[in-house]
């Protein structure tokens, strides 16, 4: 089924390829698909390993119209697709199907099931939220994507990823949890001692950070982050209203991701986004 699923994306992909941006996304959640694939073949591999009274009696098993009910909207669109006769509307129900079947439970179902066996099937719940993601953020863009992003919002979050917001002014707090409420699990810090605190206690996946502090400004902060954790610089993101020289020579010297206030909506959402979908270390 991922094999298929994975397929399904990339003619997709082919069939759309003067919509750059589309074209881009169904590429995406085609790679989504072949990691999903080689994560069930590492499952496979943990169950052959396990003695026959080691294995768990599974509560369902996947019955012949389940798979029909995935893979024949598939198998359909398929066929059109490379006849060249699809439309994206056509396409987008046909997505929408196989994104809101069973199988995805299933699927999340295995990967809770070998948790033990190794650390690859624990973050799957989070994978699987980002690729929930992709689609949508790719439909909030698109004219007539409302109704499927009102089916796809229905269905349950299997993950939330920790994002920190670091800042003294409320209503900025206020505007950027919003604006990042879609991504994860926003918190906040008013200065870069609290915020260190915080790290202490949780993994954030993406830390968007002011410079201009009290207490403890945001250089300091991600100076004394840095040597608790080395990997915090690919997930932090620094904010200022100033293009001071030094501090920007500070960013540059360090590769440190930066953004000089205002910032368009879209780029505060799309630098957090890639932040977090690199695999976590």
């Amino acid at each position: 089924m991922e094999d298929l699923a994975r397929d399904f994306y990339q003619e997709a992909a082919r069939v759309f390829e003067n919509e750059k941006r589309f074209s881009s996304v169904l590429l995406r959640l085609a790679e989504d698909e072949k990691s999903h694939h080689y994560i069930l073949r590492r499952a496979d591999e943990c169950l052959q390993a396990l003695a026959p009274s080691e294995r768990i009696q599974p509560p369902v098993y996947i019955d012949e119209e389940t798979k029909k009910k995935i893979s024949v909207p598939m198998e359909e669109c398929m066929k059109k697709i490379k006849k060249g006769e699809i439309t994206k509307e056509e396409f987008l129900d046909s997505m929408l199907e196989v994104e809101l079947s069973e199988m995805n439970d299933v699927f999340l179902y295995v990967m809770n099931s070998f948790r033990e066996c190794s650390s690859e099937f624990v973050t799957i719940a989070s994978d699987i939220q980002r690729h929930r993601r992709h689609i949508e953020r790719f439909l909030e863009m698109q004219a007539g994507g409302e109704n499927i992003l009102t089916k796809i919002g229905k269905m349950p979050v299997v993950w939330q990823e920790n994002i920190l917001v670091v800042d003294d002014s409320e209503p900025t707090v206020s505007l950027l949890s919003a604006i990042l409420s879609r991504e994860g699990q926003v918190e906040t810090a008013s200065n870069g001692k609290e915020a260190l605190e915080k790290i202490k206690q949780k993994y954030y996946r993406a830390i968007l950070t002011e410079v201009d502090l009290p207490v403890m400004d945001g250089m300091e902060f991600y100076e004394a982050a840095v040597k608790m954790y080395p990997d915090i610089k690919k997930r932090i993101i620094f904010s200022t209203g100033h293009d001071d020289p030094e501090v920007l020579s500070f960013f540059r010297e360090n590769h440190l991701r930066y953004m000089i206030r205002p910032v368009p909506i879209n780029e505060i959402r799309e630098t957090v986004s890639d932040i977090m979908d690199r695999k976590k270390k």
